[in-house]
């Protein structure tokens, strides 16, 4: 063994695998990649469905309670506007360095 050449150490005992391995692993990889966007493609689609579906379903009754506490004399219209302008200044201005501090 100490007469062995160092360059002899480093050789491989067979030579490197082909182009063909290559591609085959290649090809395997991108059909993995592509089942998984198909996967998520068709949970998120199935999401989306039953979250429409459920929206359809109630509504009916989100729209009757709105409409029924929803009088000009009450509080309801001023808090819901009061509520509706922070949300809407919150998401405008949360880049903003300055605020966040």
């Amino acid at each position: 063994m100490p007469n062995q050449l160092p360059e002899s150490l480093f050789e491989y005992p067979e030579p490197p695998q082909t182009e063909a391995f290559v591609d085959g692993v290649m090809q395997r990889v991108k059909r993995a990649q592509q089942t998984r966007k198909f996967i998520l493609i068709g949970a998120g689609l199935a999401g989306a469905l039953f979250g429409v579906t459920g929206a359809i379903l109630l509504s009916a009754n989100i729209g009757q309670l709105i409409t029924a506490s929803m009088s000009t004399t009450g509080p309801m219209p001023v808090s819901l506007a009061i509520i509706a302008t922070v949300g809407f200044l919150a998401w405008l201005l949360a880049d903003e360095p300055g605020l966040a501090q």
